[in-house]
């Protein structure tokens, strides 16, 4: 079976996650009033694999890649639903899949380890807009402290205890990067690191002033660990009132 995988932007660790594999709704649409069709506005740029794609339900405008999208020659971007994407390899073994921003720090790229199918594209084009909105959804719930910045985050289940989670990637002024994680199910918010310091999760005293900082709560102890499941679940309540919350918070 074919898979995505999710490329962080650089000088983020990826964590080893990786896209799940999913079924293709009739269209994508996560919000706001759906495009009638693919509109394809460069004819030059049609081919099967795009008619493809428009046969399978995808929405929105398609136009070629310009210099400044930085996507490799012969690609096209998308636009839908108020989301930039950009797509290359289309119809050949080498196919991507890019979140184009003007925030570097929102762009991704999704790669495929073999020639994926349409519906492996379409599911793609689906993860890459849900994350897109999902960074929204935190950005209204954290905020970047004056010690701590958010990178990345994820919602979803994980596939090995069945625990339902949230988290986030975030950075210290230093350039340290670790994960702050949420556990839906045991209620618990720990912090965690692959290279950085020996004891894992990390000790309660280290990870309260992270939780005081992206929240804006002064908190420590059970306080910190209440703060942030508040939070979160803020979080996973956003989220659940985005179209295709059920097909997408199934990433972990």
């Amino acid at each position: 079976m074919s898979t995505y995988r999710n490329r962080q932007p650089q000088g983020i660790p990826t964590g080893g996650q990786f896209a799940a594999s999913m079924h293709s709704e009739p269209s994508i649409s996560l919000g706001g009033p759906p495009e009638p069709k693919l509109v394809i506005l460069d004819p030059s740029i049609d081919s099967p694999a795009i008619q493809e794609l428009a046969d399978a339900g995808l929405r929105g405008g398609l136009y070629a890649a310009e210099e400044d999208h930085d996507l490799p020659e012969g690609s096209v971007v998308l636009r839908t639903d108020g989301v930039q994407v950009g797509l290359s390899g289309l119809g050949t073994d080498e196919v991507a899949v890019k979140l184009l921003s003007d925030d570097p720090g929102r762009e991704f790229t999704m790669t495929h380890s073999n020639k994926p199918s349409t519906e492996d594209v379409m599911n793609a084009i689906g993860t890459t807009v849900w994350k897109d909105k999902l960074t929204d959804t935190f950005g209204e719930t954290f905020q970047d402290g004056e010690d701590f910045e958010v990178r990345d985050n994820y919602l979803g289940r994980n596939s090995h205890t069945g625990d339902y989670i949230a988290g986030m990637t975030v950075s210290t002024p230093n350039g340290d990067w670790f994960s702050l994680d949420h556990n839906f199910t045991t209620g618990k918010t720990t912090v965690d690191s692959e290279t950085w310091m020996d004891e894992k999760p990390f000790p309660q005293e280290f990870v309260d002033p992270i939780i005081s900082d992206l929240t804006g709560k002064d908190v420590y102890g059970e306080d910190a660990q209440r703060a942030a499941a508040e939070a979160f679940g803020e979080v996973r309540a956003r989220a659940e009132q985005m179209p295709g919350y059920d097909k997408f918070s199934e990433l972990v």
